[in-house]
């Protein structure tokens, strides 16, 4: 986004239609280019568009754009991102200048729908290279939380198969990369090769272009069945292997020519045993983490390491809550020549991360940009006019973006105890509850099992009131002479019989009107403790000062067996387990 610096300095906007047509125009320094596929923009076919638009004088065909803001000298500013349409936008540039009319036509898109409409609107229009589209279909995937089906459909593919096929090219080394781009090798080739592990895949490319003519891709594929599945960095035992006629060391007795020593020659048995592994691994993991993936080729914007610090660090408070996101776990790689290898602390919400990133930097620098200036105006009065602060939607989500559905259960049950005990305390909480319930049309959430309850409780004289195949008049009858002080608390009981039915953000703002601390209904105890995986259980208890409070051999408890884990940060004597973690609390709306 290099044009940013063309902005106006008054950062007004300013978009026209002109008289009697349908097009809106912009400025071209406010448009910035978006995530286009295309990386290599042929000069022939540029030079030809930047000829049309020098014969015309203006663009004629309008950019696809979608509206975003980002934030330039403080102020948040509305800009318009290129969906579709790059090349016009670059060759405006050239011809036009960089502060031309452009002509646009929004639309208003997600990230994920954006890349799509990238990627489809690019895929249609020309022949996109075919790394380009796999990194595109790649970059996609991650924005998608690794749905391949999704991603599938939306590409307008016909099968998870095909986006695997074209995911597989992201495995290829740079130097084969260049070589499919070029046209120098087919795509069918550079599948094959893909395949293989990177160390060899060079190798495997310079001899294909050197034979004359070049071998086809079904000619290559019976020349790598012999090396694509090297059984010395297998993950599975080949202890058997060394006996199975498909081990390409015994052909060599047989055959001089064997293409290489020590691989196997049979891909299903490699695979399924490979397979094998990968799930057994999964389940050995299951204790640890919130949730493991086998990551494959093409799965590179899936995934990312959790890092605190640094230019990609999500900063300490961040990062305990990330380490209970549900999105939080361990990866488990498929990728050739790195079968079995397990990459702990991964986040697999790559767009939640980057935002996550992204706002540490912010906060970064605000810190820095605020110490400059407290330094500079020590003993003087500020003459800079304050900032803008950007303006933020009142939240009604808890911080922890994702979490496990057990702990997601147990905090509902948390909060809707809180909600029955909580609104009954007083009259007025009991009234004012009813008749919040009444006007926002939620009266209808009052159990009736629950009403005849309260009645039965405050109400003696004569027996209890009958309502079963009463009418709502002959419930009435019964009540009439009855004490107005003892139907009143029945009256207040009613308010706490719709804890199971409202809606749980309903439950959430109630408790956040009553300022309720959720520490009189909850304390850490084994129930909670064996929702979660063991990272989840370190995470939190470092969160409360409970790994703190356990002393210097925390590490080394929370790397052993999680019921010893569980024990063993039970037994830490004077601690207060009567503190709510950050994944139980409930957040105000006005918060």
């Amino acid at each position: 986004m290099s044009n940013l610096a063309l902005a106006p300095a008054d950062h007004s906007i300013a978009v026209r239609v002109l008289p009697g047509g349908q097009l809106a125009y912009v400025k071209r320094s406010r448009i910035v280019t978006g995530r286009n596929p295309r990386t290599q923009f042929e000069p022939a076919k540029m030079a030809e568009l930047e000829d049309g638009i020098r014969a015309v004088g203006c663009v004629l065909e309008p950019l696809v754009v979608r509206r975003i803001m980002i934030e330039v000298d403080g102020v948040e500013v509305e800009f318009f991102q290129i969906v579709a349409g790059e090349r016009r936008y670059r060759a405006a540039g050239t011809v036009l200048g960089e502060d031309c009319d452009m002509p646009i036509h929004i639309l208003e898109l997600d990230d994920k729908a954006a890349a799509a409409a990238a990627l489809i609107e690019n895929r249609a229009r020309d022949n996109l290279n075919p790394v380009e589209e796999a990194e595109a279909a790649a970059q996609l995937l991650g924005e998608l939380a690794n749905d391949k089906a999704e991603t599938a459909r939306w590409l307008g593919l016909k099968s998870v198969a095909q986006l695997e096929r074209l995911l597989g090219l992201m495995n290829a080394t740079p130097a084969v990369r260049k070589a499919l781009s070029t046209k120098q090798i087919l795509p069918g080739h550079a599948e094959l090769i893909a395949a293989a592990e990177k160390s060899k895949q060079d190798k495997i490319l310079e001899g294909l272009l050197a034979t004359n003519p070049m071998h086809s891709p079904a000619q290559l594929r019976e020349m790598l069945a012999a090396i694509s599945k090297p059984l010395g960095t297998a993950c599975f035992d080949t202890t058997e292997c060394q006996g199975c006629p498909q081990n390409s060391s015994r052909q060599a007795a047989m055959f001089s020519d064997t293409i290489d020593i020590g691989n196997c020659t049979g891909p299903e048995c490699y695979t399924a045993k490979t397979e094998a592994v990968l799930e057994e691994k999964r389940k050995q993991l299951a204790d640890t983490w919130t949730r493991i993936e086998i990551v494959r080729p093409g799965a590179d914007y899936t995934v990312n390491k959790l890092k605190v610090d640094g230019p990609d660090g999500v900063g300490e408070e961040q990062a305990k809550s990330c380490r209970q996101c549900g999105n939080f776990g361990a990866a488990i790689s498929a990728i050739p020549g790195k079968q079995g290898r397990v990459y702990e602390n991964m986040c697999f919400d790559t767009p939640c991360n980057q935002r996550m990133v992204a706002r540490n930097i912010r906060a970064q620098a605000d810190a820095a940009a605020a110490d400059t200036s407290n330094a500079e105006n020590q003993g003087e009065p500020s003459t800079t006019a304050a900032r803008p602060k950007k303006k933020t939607k009142p939240k009604r989500s808890v911080p922890v973006a994702t979490l496990s559905s057990s702990v997601i259960d147990f905090r509902k049950k948390l909060w809707r105890k809180a909600f029955a005990a909580e609104c009954v305390m007083t009259a007025e909480r009991s009234l004012s509850l009813l008749l919040a319930m009444a006007a926002s049309g939620n009266s209808r959430q009052i159990d009736q099992e629950g009403a005849v309850a309260a009645l039965d409780a405050e109400i003696s004289t004569n027996g209890s009131i009958t309502t079963d195949g009463m009418s709502m008049e002959q419930i009435q009858r019964q009540l009439v002479g009855h004490p107005k002080e003892s139907m009143a608390k029945a009256v207040l009981k009613l308010a706490a019989t719709a804890s199971e039915k409202l809606s749980i953000e309903d439950v959430q703002g109630t408790l956040a009107v009553y300022g309720t601390d959720l520490a009189k209904y909850f304390r850490v105890d084994e129930e909670y403790l064996n929702l979660m995986t063991k990272t989840e259980i370190a995470a939190v208890a470092d969160e409360i000062g409970l790994a703190a409070a356990y002393g210097d051999k925390f590490k080394s408890l929370a790397n052993g067996k999680k019921d010893a884990l569980i024990k063993g940060l039970l037994g830490v004597e004077g601690f207060d387990y009567a503190v709510v973690p950050q994944a139980l609390r409930y957040e105000s709306a006005e918060s």
